[in-house]
């Protein structure tokens, strides 16, 4: 009822004042909805736990940033939820292409790479093409730092061509 509304609402908040860029909002904010959250095994707390790691990401917190992907993708497996496993394995890759080292994921060693591949197996079997796009953009960019621009090119143009088929313009702005 009205629990479920309010977290909700401040889980938004979250969502948007961490595209927006307003990090230090977003980290406090989404800290309060995990806590709040609590145990409850409420079905948004995988997104809001991703959502943290990447605010934690781009304040170059890779430890906090990490046990939140982490924990994400563990009540993912738990439940079930192909959207965000997926999920929780780009911001895996996200984490990884950022502090430059694999990840550790149940005693097994992922590289960038493992992780993005990973999300985009997911996302493509559930036919997820707008996450399938983000997740090919992410990589393109990783591909383009470790000067492998041929292959960031061709994530890009894919990314592109399933964003302009959707007629999502903001995310044709955002591969550049």
């Amino acid at each position: 009822g009205s629990q479920t509304n309010e977290l909700m609402i401040l889980s938004n908040i979250g969502g948007v004042l961490l595209v927006s860029g307003d990090l230090d909002k977003a980290v406090n904010h989404l800290r309060k909805v995990v806590e709040k959250i609590g145990d409850s095994g409420h079905f948004i707390l995988p997104e809001k736990l991703r959502f943290l790691a990447e605010a934690l990401i781009h304040q170059n917190k890779k430890a906090e940033a990490i046990d939140a992907a982490l924990k994400s993708l563990d009540i993912s497996q738990k439940s079930e939820i192909r959207e965000n496993i997926a999920g929780a394995w780009r911001v895996l890759g996200l984490i990884a292409a950022k502090f430059g080292q694999d990840i550790s994921v149940n005693k097994e060693s992922v590289n960038v790479s493992e992780c993005f591949n990973r999300a985009l197996r997911i996302f493509s079997e559930a036919k997820m093409e707008a996450e399938t796009a983000r997740t090919f953009r992410d990589f393109a960019r990783y591909e383009n730092q470790t000067g492998n621009s041929a292959k960031a090119r061709l994530m890009l143009r894919k990314a592109k061509e399933i964003f302009k088929r959707l007629e999502m313009p903001l995310e044709i702005e955002r591969c550049s």
